[in-house]
């Protein structure tokens, strides 16, 4: 969830700054979302904000968006700098997901150690048991 919101933020923080219209940031960024349920969201949102409703209404109730878009995305739009705080937004869900794959990362590392000890043992297993064993052959003759 947390790269979804991310890319959204980024993208409509992005087209709004270069002068885009609302409406069609939102159609860009849900197929830039790359998510058909987040997608669905911001083209029902697009059609609230059609009908004159704010964007932070659209999507307060959304379930497919973590509360603190909407309530960030309220503060732009009472301060009129919707795309700082879009920009904002993005800034704080990739500085998360950066340190959820770096905790990831960090788990599996050791993991992955032993596993790899496994392997290389049973390769060198493979190996040197068949050559100890005609090695023992030989002697025993």
């Amino acid at each position: 969830m947390l790269l979804y919101m991310a890319r959204f933020s980024r993208t409509s923080s992005t087209l709004l700054r270069s002068g885009v219209q609302m409406l069609e940031t939102l159609r860009i960024s849900g197929k830039a979302v790359d998510n058909v349920h987040v997608n669905e969201s911001l083209i029902r949102a697009a059609n609230k904000v059609k009908g004159g409703v704010a964007l932070s209404k659209s999507l307060q109730d959304d379930p497919n968006f973590l509360r603190l878009v909407p309530q960030m995305i309220s503060i732009g739009e009472q301060s009129g700098a919707i795309d700082d705080m879009l920009a904002k937004i993005a800034q704080f869900y990739e500085d998360e997901l950066d340190n959820k794959i770096k905790t990831i990362s960090t788990i599996i590392e050791p993991a992955l150690m032993v596993i790899l000890a496994f392997v290389v043992a049973i390769i060198v297993g493979a190996i040197l048991l068949p050559v100890y064993g005609l090695v023992g052959d030989s002697l025993s003759i």
